[in-house]
């Protein structure tokens, strides 16, 4: 049994749940995993600030009605993340999306 990575996991557990977009503005902290999109067929949609990525992630989701992700690196870039997540949340009432940081 050959070894996985933690970003080929949450890549592989992301599939598993049909994820089909990764909304992220991309950080030198995960490259690995944005290397390996195209082998679980994942696409990334970059915004140009972490609070877009997730207000997409809720539109997207609303629209689709996928599961939607999101990706972001540590620091700022997480806080703004979460914070307009949870703001999101209060607007639909749900929470159907992933989040990873």
């Amino acid at each position: 049994m050959g070894e996985i990575t933690g970003g080929e996991l949450i890549l592989k557990h992301l599939a598993q749940e049909k994820v089909t977009h990764i909304f992220g503005v991309p950080d030198f902290a995960y490259n690995p995993i944005l290397g390996k999109l195209d082998k679980y067929g994942i696409r990334l949609i970059t915004p140009r600030h972490e609070a877009a990525a997730a207000h997409m992630a809720d539109a997207f989701y609303r629209a689709s009605g996928q599961v939607a992700a999101t990706l972001s690196g540590a620091g700022p870039g997480a806080y703004f993340t979460v914070t307009d997540l949870a703001k999101c949340r209060g607007l639909s009432g749900s929470f159907p999306r992933a989040t990873a940081t």
